[in-house]
């Protein structure tokens, strides 16, 4: 997806600086050379070694299956839902990378539960979601959406590939076949939940650092009629990534194809998504603070969640003036 870049110059070079190197551990940093040279701000290396796993034997997508968030490292996530004034249906739809079966098993009993209130309307939430898998985000989603496709990815060809709003594995890739299998979420057996409240209005609820996958449900909402995304402009890592794995000890998450949603915009590399209702938060003012990281972003964001909700519920409770 970046036809300006030199390749030639780029494969002569990589090879000069590694021809010392007699062992792929040692490859890390000339990878992310390569891949910052891309600059589509998505790409990204997953060595072995950063997930602290010892199970060498295995391959890079079978430490992904079964790892857990504590091996890696990683916070526990954010499952949040409750019902709001007796009457919306909130959920918090979190990253995700590892432990992907426990958090589908999860999110579809939130959702189950939110639907026997009988909700007059939904808000998603995916203003901390920075990534990850999106299949498993969106999984039990499709009864809340209202045609067999959503987004497409196109790839710097034109070839375009409608997604699904139901994952088939038989129109799929041997190794997604083979990945659904190693996470242990076959359609067949993981059935998506049935939910009743489906034709009421839904929020999507997103932050400037709602990325990847999290653009990805997004944009599995964004054109339908009973939807309105409310936020901020989203983070703008709205590609299409493929794992591609170097021997046991990498896994390359590289950008291919770029996003088109159901409206028909096509979003250039780095390009966020702009919410149909839009209110300003300007997290630098409120940390005082020139420069943030991200952690010290999400965590603003999440402290600031209950102005993200009443913003939701404002949108909801007015939703014929957006809604013309």
């Amino acid at each position: 997806m970046s036809p300006n870049l030199n390749w030639d110059s780029i494969s002569n070079s990589l090879l000069n600086d590694t021809k010392e190197i007699d062992s792929t551990a040692h490859l890390a940093p000339h990878f992310n050379k390569v891949l910052r040279a891309l600059k589509d701000g998505h790409s990204r290396l997953y060595p072995k070694s950063a997930l602290n796993s010892q199970q060498d034997e295995k391959s890079m997508l079978e430490v992904f299956a079964t790892m857990t968030d504590k091996e890696a490292g990683l916070p526990p996530k954010r499952f949040i839902h409750k019902m709001i004034n007796n009457k919306y249906a909130y959920i918090n739809i979190p990253s995700v990378m590892l432990e992907n079966r426990a958090y589908v098993d999860t999110i579809g009993k939130q959702l189950l539960e939110l639907d026997k209130h009988n909700p007059k309307g939904w808000i998603i939430d995916v203003t901390e979601n920075d990534g990850g898998n999106a299949f498993t985000m969106n999984w039990h989603f499709p009864t809340l959406i209202d045609s067999e496709q959503t987004y497409s990815t196109v790839d710097n060809n034109g070839k375009e590939s409608k997604n699904d709003k139901i994952l088939d594995l038989k129109n799929t890739s041997e190794e997604e076949k083979r990945a659904a299998d190693l996470f242990k979420l076959n359609p067949d057996s993981v059935p998506y939940v049935k939910l009743k409240n489906t034709k009421v209005p839904i929020i999507i609820l997103t932050s400037k650092i709602t990325g990847s996958a999290g653009e990805f449900v997004t944009v599995h909402f964004k054109g339908q009629k009973n939807v309105l995304v409310v936020g901020q402009v989203t983070a703008g890592a709205t590609s299409s990534n493929h794992p591609f794995e170097i021997t046991n000890e990498y896994l390359v998450n590289l950008t291919t194809e770029v996003i088109k949603d159901r409206t028909g915009k096509i979003y250039k590399i780095g390009e966020g998504i702009t919410p149909d209702v839009q209110f300003d938060i300007n997290l630098n003012k409120v940390a005082q603070k020139d420069k943030l990281s991200h952690k010290e972003e999400l965590n603003l964001i999440i402290g600031l969640k209950d102005l993200y909700i009443d913003n939701a519920i404002k949108a909801l409770e007015n939703w014929k003036k957006y809604k013309k």
